[in-house]
């Protein structure tokens, strides 16, 4: 169904705009065009943060039974509960820059090459 998405921004790991509004495209494309509710809707930051993936789950999976995907051949797969819930699987997942980045240290600073300070440009 790519044809359905013509906003999608191919270049979006570069962005974090240009991510978010691929979300919110994916969003609207399945409100609009395939007949989603909104209560059958994640959340653009359920995804973007990774925090809800239960829900995402839950929309790809009433996204799989629209009639759109059926005539597409999409195999549609069930909305029920599993005896392990996906936020349970992904909970205990760290994120790695939280393992990486000191609380303190501002990840976006400037790097400064400390041997060559104080020479001349």
């Amino acid at each position: 169904m790519p044809s359905t998405y013509s906003k999608v921004n191919l270049h979006s790991q570069m962005s974090q705009f240009l991510c978010l509004n691929n979300i919110f495209t994916f969003l609207s494309t399945c409100f609009e065009k395939f007949g989603l509710k909104r209560s059958e809707l994640f959340e653009v930051f359920d995804l973007f943060r990774v925090q809800g993936l239960g829900k995402v789950i839950y929309t790809l999976s009433a996204l799989s039974w629209t009639l759109i995907a059926q005539n597409k051949g999409v195999m549609s797969f069930p909305t029920e509960e599993e005896s392990v819930g996906v936020e349970d699987i992904y909970s205990g997942l760290s994120n790695p820059i939280d393992d990486t980045v000191e609380d303190d240290e501002d990840l976006y600073d400037c790097v400064e090459n400390k041997k060559e300070e104080g020479d001349e440009i």
